[in-house]
């Protein structure tokens, strides 16, 4: 399993939906092998601070090992409004929300998460600590969002027969994740088998126009060192040169021409180092990107299958 990072852990700090102490469940990801495990408790990041000082305290023995750290991975499950955050009519259901997992990619990440989680409780509460898509947009740099459980809006609306809403939702939200979503709603009278083959593919083609531009990467990344080398050789001819101008094999012609050779050499190597780490950072985004596309076509389509059993049983009931 160490391939696989938790994204979604209630603890004892999700009143009635979680009981797991947080040093027992990262005793557990540790001996399962997992690199990193996050903590999105509903509607509140009571749990963080213990959260990070604990591993804090785990990689201390770690590094004496040496083994890699453990990433204590900081994110919320928050109640998104079906209105806005102010709005609080019980009869338009604004006293629940949809359910959103959102994810701090770094420290300014942490500060927007506080922040849309203290306005939600200070200016959106209603039953529920509740944000909405202004504040969302508004504090959305840095932030990861995943689809979360059935109670997410997509899957919610498809599990009340709502596919319309869902796919509208899907088509009005940017993104490769958003599109897959979209393509499976597209196919909601066929079969769940020919649903996931039609997913599947779009996912394929989506991957690779992810990847697409890479190969030109890999060409620079193959050429920079080539070229270093390229300058060696003209350094060196030059200082044939010059040799040969002057009649004699002189320090100072030597050392300008070995100069050359250096420099374009160390530059060759250096923009094939800053190449290389900006191809693996790219590399990162699109397997990131990846798996949320692979998480997010399990979701809907376990969201799908429950719809259509749900239509099966109803009309055997008519």
């Amino acid at each position: 399993m160490e391939d696989f990072v938790h994204l979604h852990v209630h603890t004892q700090y999700s009143i009635l939906d979680g009981q797991s102490k947080i040093p027992h469940l990262v005793d557990k990801a540790i001996k399962d092998g997992m690199k990193g495990m996050a903590v999105t408790d509903h509607g509140v990041m009571f749990g963080i601070k213990e959260l990070t000082d604990y591993c804090a305290k785990v990689n201390k023995d770690r590094k004496k090992e040496g083994l890699e750290p453990f990433k204590p991975i900081i994110g919320c499950e928050m109640y998104v409004a079906r209105r806005r955050k102010e709005d609080r009519e019980k009869d338009k259901g604004d006293m629940s929300g949809y359910h959103l997992i959102v994810l701090a990619k770094n420290y300014n990440g942490y500060k927007n998460l506080i922040q849309l989680v203290s306005n939600a409780w200070v200016d959106g509460y209603y039953m529920r600590p509740r944000t909405d898509r202004a504040d969302l947009e508004k504090y959305h740099e840095d932030l990861i969002v995943c689809s979360a459980c059935i109670a997410g809006e997509v899957p919610s609306k498809i599990l009340h027969g709502d596919i319309e809403g869902a796919r509208r939702l899907s088509l009005d939200t940017r993104g490769p994740v958003a599109s897959l979503c979209a393509q499976g709603l597209a196919r909601i009278d066929n079969t769940i088998d020919d649903i996931e083959r039609g997913v599947t593919s779009y996912g394929e083609v989506q991957a690779a126009n992810l990847e697409k531009g890479c190969s030109w990467i890999t060409l620079f990344i193959a050429m920079a060192p080539s070229l270093g080398f390229l300058g060696t050789v003209i350094g060196m001819v030059m200082a044939f040169d010059q040799i040969q101008q002057a009649g004699d094999i002189s320090p100072t012609i030597v050392a300008s021409g070995m100069k050359v050779a250096l420099i374009t050499t160390i530059f060759g190597i250096i923009v094939a180092l800053v190449l290389q780490l900006f191809y693996n950072y790219i590399l990162s985004k699109i397997d990131r990107l990846t798996a949320q596309m692979e998480e997010c076509a399990i979701a809907l389509l376990d969201s799908l299958m429950k719809n259509k059993q749900g239509a099966v049983k109803q009309s055997e009931r008519c």
